[in-house]
This record gives structure tokens, C-alpha cells and sequence, in this order.
């Protein structure tokens, strides 16, 4: 199994190929797609007025990779095969003082609570729901409140 550090850097490398536009990818959540158990992504487009005003675009283009070894399963476009009901002509306000700002060690303990989710469904054939439950909720506390919606629409 690897770790998710592991699988966020192969994520990063599949959401936009190889193309030459600013973007980034969420942070993993778990979603079930034709019954079985995914690690998902989001990845959205960015350009320098989005970052002076720290409003960004929804996201584009979602992953589906596998639990266990971190391989593509799906890479959807948004305006294909969508997981959001949000609009795509509005900006969603990334200026939110009341998130938490995270620390190396912060997201370690992340990471630690995601991949003890992710080994009960490899080994277990069940999800731990109470780590995942504590990973989402470090998740949402570090995520501004305009865009935790997209993970509560991708994640489980």
C-alpha cells in the first residue's frame, strides 16, 4: 500500500498532464464510485486575479485513482461528467479568516488519519468511519468555508 504523500504526487502529475496552466489539486477524499471505495480528487484552474483577490473558479477536473496502489481509474472533466451542483460563472472567496492554518506537522497527522481509513477498507473490507470522520473534519478546518462544499460534494 502506499502512502498518500505518495499518491498526492502521482495526482499532481495526472489532473492536467502535461499542460502549461496554473492550477492546483485538492486534498484526497474517499468516494465510491460503481461500488467500490476511490481516492478522489479536484483540480482547478487559477490566474494572477485570482490570486490578488483570492477568488478562484470552482474546480474543472476530478480524479479517481485506486485506494490501494494510487493508479488512475477516471480523470473527468467538469463540463463532461460533473460531482458539483455549484455554478461555473461564479468566484468563490478563498479570503476566509477563519481557517486554521496548517503546520507540517498538522498535515502529518492528516495523512496518518487518511491512510488508517484508506488500510481499513484494503485490509478490513470496511471503512473506519471515525478516522475518516476526524480526517474530514481537519480537512474542512484548513479549507475555506466557500470551497468546502466541493469536498463535501466529491467526498463519501
Amino acid at each position: 500500500m502506499l502512502t498518500i504523500k505518495e499518491i498526492n504526487q502521482k495526482a499532481r502529475q495526472f489532473m492536467f498532464d502535461d499542460e502549461k496552466i496554473p492550477h492546483a489539486n485538492s486534498n484526497p477524499v474517499l468516494r465510491e464510485e460503481d461500488g467500490k471505495i476511490c481516492i478522489a480528487y479536484f483540480g482547478y484552474t487559477y490566474d494572477r486575479q485570482n490570486l490578488a483577490e483570492k477568488k478562484f473558479k470552482r474546480p474543472t477536473r476530478w480524479l479517481l485513482l485506486d485506494i490501494e496502489t494510487g493508479e488512475v481509474i477516471k480523470r473527468m472533466n467538469c463540463g463532461e461528467r460533473d460531482f458539483s451542483a455549484e455554478p461555473f460563472d461564479k468566484l468563490y472567496s478563498l479570503n476566509d479568516p477563519g481557517v486554521v492554518k496548517p503546520t507540517e506537522d498538522y498535515f502529518s497527522i492528516m495523512d496518518t488519519l487518511f491512510d488508517t481509513a484508506r488500510a481499513s477498507v484494503i485490509f478490513a473490507k470496511r471503512l473506519d468511519k471515525a478516522n475518516y470522520q476526524a480526517y474530514l473534519k481537519d480537512l474542512y478546518a484548513i479549507t475555506p468555508k466557500e470551497y468546502r462544499g466541493f469536498y463535501k460534494e466529491l467526498s463519501l
